[in-house]
């Protein structure tokens, strides 16, 4: 049996010596887990039972005790940051009927009231008493300042000299001012529209882009599906002339195929079936000639051939002149 000093933890089941009579828990702490600490807290919190200012002090203190402590902190931070506290945390806050505040009704007698406070709060009588808690509005201080200024003008009359002479030099001033806001102004906006032309700008874009696409390749299907839903013109006439001489090819450019290479990932638009072989057609302004001479390059790095089509004048006419170089050149490349 414990002495009358000693005592058992009903939290911790650890022996320790009472300091007073009444004191039932081992520490700070186990008296913060206490069953009748959390009942009194939430009694309080649902407002039947109240806590005096004596009961505030007390609790204040114990909390910094508490948090003064390296290792409960530590305990309280894990606790908070596992993932079991945020589920219960979530469920509790969705059992929280929504919304938890509700404002009063706008009623005809409040409208009233809030035109009543602006129009007082706006009111001469108002702005005056406003003023006055400005210090150098008052007239006690205004005479400080005028005799201060008196004093400083008599004692330094190369500075009236230079006040007789300030208008002038004000409108030079701000003559000078718009003179350097107007170049700066244009260097900064030129500086912001052509920041993207830059060609560090558009290396560093580039490599992070890259990076992103090697790291998530599914994300250049979902690019490619969601912007090239339908072939635009000229894939659909290369399309249509495929199919009336028969050719074996096969329009890819949906995102059906997507080559990754060293230099990045290519869709192309036409490729031959069961081949190697793929087709690219493109103009101007979204396409150029070194564009398509790089991509053959890169194609050709991975075992893909590339038979690329660029169309200067995009316009009906140009079709009807390339209905014949584009049926000799395509069915050699078939045969070869």
């Amino acid at each position: 049996m414990p002495s009358i000093t000693e005592a058992v933890c009903p939290i911790c089941n650890g022996k320790f010596v009472k300091k007073e009579k009444e004191q039932k828990y081992c520490s700070l702490e186990c008296a913060y887990r206490s069953p009748e600490r959390r009942r009194n807290v939430s009694l309080a919190l649902k407002g039947k039972n109240k806590w005096t200012e004596e009961r505030k002090r007390e609790h204040g203190n114990c909390v910094k005790a508490l948090w003064q402590d390296s290792g409960y902190r530590e305990r309280i931070m894990k606790t908070m940051s596992s993932p079991d506290y945020r589920q219960r945390l979530s469920e509790i806050h969705k059992k929280i009927p929504k919304p938890w505040f509700k404002p009063p009704p706008l009623t005809e007698e409040l409208k009233t009231k809030i035109k009543e406070g602006q129009i007082r709060y706006w009111t001469k009588e108002r702005r005056k008493e406003r003023s006055l808690n400005n210090p150098a509005k008052r007239p006690e201080i205004r005479l400080k300042i005028s005799e201060e200024l008196k004093q400083f003008y008599k004692n330094n009359p190369e500075f009236m000299k230079k006040l007789a002479n300030a208008p002038q030099g004000r409108k030079k001033r701000s003559e000078n001012a718009k003179k350097q806001w107007k170049t700066k102004r244009e260097i900064m906006i030129e500086a912001l529209l052509n920041a993207s032309q830059r060609p560090e700008v558009k290396q560093n874009r580039s490599k992070s882009r890259k990076e992103v696409y090697r790291q998530h390749p599914e994300l250049i299907e979902k690019i490619i599906a969601s912007g090239r839903k339908k072939p635009n013109s000229l894939e659909k006439w290369f399309i249509d002339f495929f199919q009336r001489n028969k050719f074996p090819i096969e329009y890819i450019g949906d995102g059906k195929l997507i080559l990754h290479t060293p230099s990045g990932w290519y869709n192309p638009d036409f490729r031959i079936i069961g081949t190697n072989k793929v087709i690219e057609v493109g103009s101007p302004p979204w396409h150029s000639e070194e564009d398509f001479k790089k991509r053959v390059e890169a194609l050709k790095s991975i075992g893909f051939e590339c038979k690329t089509f660029f169309i200067k004048n995009y316009s009906r006419s140009a079709f009807v002149k390339l209905r014949e170089q584009v049926l000799s050149q395509v069915s050699r490349f078939i045969a070869t």
